[in-house]
């Protein structure tokens, strides 16, 4: 990665991100997002669940769950509030489900309400939560699935959009679960996402998951994540700027993952803005005058 004086990023909000330990980090406005993992450098994105960072939360039985968040469990389990903190640089709840099922049913945490997050038909919405099992197992669970519900104005469901069943992805290192998916219905007016468990008949659980941060933004991809604490909250687009002199340049981006994205024919005269599409982990940056 070039030395931090070789670039710079504008960008009027702060973000995190993430080390290669795992940890979350905050940078303030126009700050590069800069970690060992490499430069992060993304397009502006609002999370429309009004509490990612679980405000409200109170440990009992059942407990008091976040703010706006709801909660169903059905055929006898049922949820509770456990525990909160903050682990990695994030937020958590722990939520537990246990008991033992007397008719085949599910259950489900609802990160916000029905009629809050406006959505129409034909936009494409990822949502995202990240989970570690804390204890027991998920061996009786029949589902483990991050879906998105489309509601009409009166905050009835339009459609609901399974996710993949993630059961045998999750385990006591934190995952980030999620989902991308197109609204279908017309008459869609909010949505909302959800963490599902379904169980049968006779089954008997007891299981605690640490969620952190959940994430419902009108994108094709996930971002990093944005922690609202009453109200959405919208990171703005990083900027990019590199200083290219006079003259035409031929500009290398190294992806972390991989893969390179090239610029040809990129016009300099001082610091240049540099068009990014998406999400990117930068590792290198190799500017070539032309000619």
């Amino acid at each position: 990665m070039p030395a931090a004086s070789a670039f710079s990023v504008a960008r009027s909000s702060t973000k995190l991100a993430q080390d290669a330990s795992g940890h979350w980090w905050s940078f303030a406005n126009d700050v590069a997002a800069l970690t060992n993992r490499g430069l992060l450098i993304e397009p502006a994105a609002t999370n429309v669940l009004r509490n990612a960072s679980g405000q409200g939360a109170v440990a009992g039985s059942p407990g008091t769950f976040p703010t706006h968040w709801a909660r169903f469990a059905g055929g006898g389990p049922v949820l509770s509030v456990v525990g909160t903190g903050t682990e990695l640089g994030l937020p958590y709840v722990d939520i537990r489900l246990h008991g033992e099922a007397a008719t085949s049913s599910g259950a489900a945490i609802h990160f916000e309400q029905t009629t809050s997050a406006a959505a129409a038909a034909g936009q494409e919405w990822t949502s995202s939560v990240f989970v570690r099992l804390i204890a027991g197992s998920l061996g009786n669970l029949s589902n483990l699935r991050l879906n998105i519900q489309e509601f009409n104005g009166s905050g009835a469901g339009t459609y609901l959009h399974y996710g993949a069943d993630v059961r045998e992805q999750v385990s006591q290192i934190p995952i980030r679960v999620v989902e991308t998916k197109t609204l279908l219905t017309g008459g869609t007016e909010f949505l909302r996402c959800s963490l599902e468990f379904t169980y049968l008949e006779g089954k008997s659980l007891d299981l605690i998951l640490r969620l952190f941060c959940p994430q419902l933004e009108e994108a094709s991809f996930s971002t990093s994540p944005i922690l609202t604490s009453g109200v959405s909250s919208t990171r703005e687009a990083d900027v990019l700027d590199l200083p290219l002199a006079e003259g035409s340049h031929d500009v290398t981006i190294y992806r972390a993952e991989g893969s390179q994205v090239q610029l040809l024919g990129v016009l300099g005269g001082g610091w240049t803005s540099i068009p990014m599409e998406g999400s990117n982990l930068i590792k290198r940056i190799l500017s070539e005058a032309e000619g």
